[in-house]
């Protein structure tokens, strides 16, 4: 008998009707290998200052963990066909191309080059954060593969409510599982390059302007969130911080540093980045040397 129950609860489980905490989806973050998960930087320039120290630090916390590293850089011009783009745009593409490169990866965490897992997270794992964001999130990656990250408090989120859109968020994080809906995300983000202006909310030149593929995130998002899941707070417009204080209110994924976040975003300044130089080091083992070679090409 005990057999037989323990039978019925394995294909509970396998079947997606209950996981490992007794809740109800169709794939559970518990069950990912570390070595099945990816942190995923780009830049296009040579590796130095702010952004070598924030890919020795990734690259570090994903070795002390068991997981994966991928850096990828830019071969000659950003470009879509015969159209210039703005060499940001080619962070897109580098998704795309590590989706497409590293098939073994069922998580994929992409992070600016100014961007870090903050040091207060250190010694908690990939597949610790995946298990709070399921939880937190009441997510199922089967519908929603795609995650997006908020943005706010800050005059962006104000100037995009005003044009009409209604949830703000910054494309420096953006964390996607391995399913069909967000390899074709990721394929509508990257053509979106060629959207035209004259339908644009923003009235920006996003090729060559910033926002660039922000902006485009924000009009992807807008025109089919069906199989996109926001963190941290979807059900606000933008991140909230506790009231009179820069901290947010309960967890969250990515936002400036100091702000309590799993992933620490230096993207207000030149001196935020230049302090992310300062704070972030890594043990001699794990320095310059251990990355050569690193870069892919996009």
């Amino acid at each position: 008998m005990r057999c037989v129950v323990w039978v019925l609860y394995m294909i509970a489980i396998l079947s997606g009707v209950k996981d490992h905490f007794g809740l109800s989806y169709s794939i559970s973050m518990v069950d990912i290998l570390p070595h099945q998960i990816a942190l995923l930087q780009y830049d296009s320039r040579p590796l130095s200052d702010y952004w070598l120290s924030s890919a020795l630090w990734n690259n570090y916390y994903a070795k002390i963990h068991g997981h994966v590293f991928l850096y990828y850089s830019l071969a000659g011009r950003c470009r879509y066909g015969d159209t210039d783009l703005a060499d940001a745009w080619c962070k897109v593409k580098a998704m795309l191309q590590a989706h497409e490169e590293h098939p073994d990866i069922k998580v994929f965490i992409y992070m600016d080059s100014d961007a870090v897992i903050s040091q207060g997270f250190k010694d908690r794992s990939l597949n610790d954060l995946l298990q709070i964001v399921q939880n937190k999130l009441d997510w199922d990656p089967s519908e929603k593969p795609m995650m997006f990250n908020q943005d706010g408090p800050c005059w962006w989120c104000n100037l995009i409510q005003k044009v009409g859109y209604e949830t703000c968020l910054n494309a420096g994080t953006v964390l996607w599982y391995r399913h069909h809906y967000s390899e074709e995300i990721l394929n509508q983000w990257w053509h979106s390059t060629m959207d035209s202006y004259a339908d644009n909310p923003l009235k920006r030149k996003f090729r060559t302007n910033w926002p660039w593929e922000q902006d485009r995130q924000m009009a992807i998002y807008h025109r089919s969130p069906e199989h996109i899941q926001i963190a941290s707070q979807p059900d606000s417009a933008q991140l909230v911080p506790k009231k009179g204080m820069r901290v947010i209110d309960g967890w969250c994924l990515s936002h400036l540093p100091g702000w309590g976040c799993f992933i620490s975003h230096h993207c207000a300044n030149p001196a935020s980045k230049q302090k992310l130089r300062e704070l972030y080091n890594v043990p001699k083992e794990f320095s310059t040397s251990s990355v050569n070679g690193l870069p892919f090409q996009v």
